[in-house]
């Protein structure tokens, strides 16, 4: 029996989809399996999706979950047709309780999904943080006049009053420059996070081994963006980001503490977006969050959903999925719907 509620789609920006999503790329995946990967208890493996022990229901037990090799869950790993048929692949003799997916609703999501249904899994959905994006398609422009009236008042105040301040953004273009970038920009990464969250996961060796290897790699292949925002000739504002085909992937952003006052992130963002559009990118995500100056900046959104498939095979698995349902059941819910692709 299958329990889903999907929720009304918005205004849905489709990305690229013939340029690869960052997180599914194969450099991605081969930095991941080399830092990231001995952190989990990883009994078992079928392509990129793995199965390791999580604790659950208050830790009162382990639960196995196949999941797919990623990093923070800070975006949506993509649900494709593939990604079910590894699923099926895994062997049935393999003990796993549950899957868990964060997708966005585009065709070939909901298309994935509809298999899931027709090959009987038991599966809950709720929304996923939605990612943001400013959409270039038709020029800077029309991108700013498509801004609400506080939004596009946001960007240009901003920018204007840190104009006496000269910012420009200096690109990082040489290897040998990586290894430096990333230690100024740890170092300011963990003294924010770690007041604001109180820890950044960069404090773990293996976060930064894999954040510095996989923007080499990327580098090689002409997909990575770093920069540095200067103030007045001094760094405000440190950033990295991806380029595939015509999709720019705001991925790591970060101030130093200078210049606070003028908003360096919000400018760093404008002169962003300035530079994207002389490149012929059209689709710049932001990544989830709702941040103020995120919401007011994007003229698109991509809304994603939390999926969680549960083994019918598994005891464990189906218990979890009574647990979860009755946690999520509302009267509205109780019954099954089953989306249209």
């Amino acid at each position: 029996m299958n329990m889903m509620e999907l929720h009304p789609v918005a205004t849905v920006a489709t990305p690229p989809h013939a340029e690869p999503y960052p997180y599914e790329t194969e450099s991605f995946f081969n930095c991941w399996w080399e830092h990231l990967a001995p952190k989990f208890d990883i009994p078992f493996k079928n392509h990129e999706l793995l199965i390791y022990r999580k604790p659950v229901m208050k830790g009162l037990f382990k639960m196995k979950e196949v999941h797919i090799a990623g990093w923070n869950n800070a975006w949506s790993q993509d649900l494709t047709a593939d990604r079910v048929n590894e699923l099926e692949e895994l062997d049935y003799t393999t003990a796993w309780d549950y899957f868990r997916i964060n997708f966005m609703e585009s065709r070939r999501g909901l298309q994935a999904l509809d298999l899931l249904i027709t090959k009987g899994y038991p599966m809950l959905m709720r929304p996923a943080p939605t990612q943001f994006v400013a959409d270039l398609s038709e020029g800077m422009d029309s991108y700013l006049k498509s801004l609400s009236y506080n939004g596009r008042s946001n960007l240009k105040k901003k920018t204007q009053r840190a104009e006496f301040l000269n910012p420009e953004l200096l690109p990082c273009t040489d290897e040998t420059e990586i290894d430096a970038f990333f230690e100024e920009f740890f170092r300011h990464h963990l003294v924010y996070w770690d007041a604001k969250a109180g820890r950044s996961y960069f404090h773990d060796p293996e976060e930064r081994n894999f954040i510095v290897n996989w923007a080499k790699v990327l580098h090689r292949s002409g997909n990575l963006r770093l920069d540095r925002l200067l103030m007045n000739g001094e760094t405000a504002n440190l950033n990295m980001s991806i380029v595939t085909g015509k999709a720019l992937y705001w991925l790591l952003p970060i101030n130093t503490g200078l210049y606070q006052e003028y908003w360096p992130g919000v400018v760093g963002l404008y002169l962003r977006l300035q530079q994207a559009e002389e490149a012929g990118i059209t689709h710049f995500n932001m990544g989830p969050g709702d941040y103020l100056y995120k919401t007011q900046s994007a003229n698109s959104r991509e809304l994603c959903q939390e999926l969680t498939v549960f083994n019918p095979r598994s005891p464990k698995g189906q218990a979890l999925y009574y647990y979860m349902r009755r946690q999520q059941a509302t009267p509205k819910s109780a019954e099954a719907t089953t989306p249209n692709a």
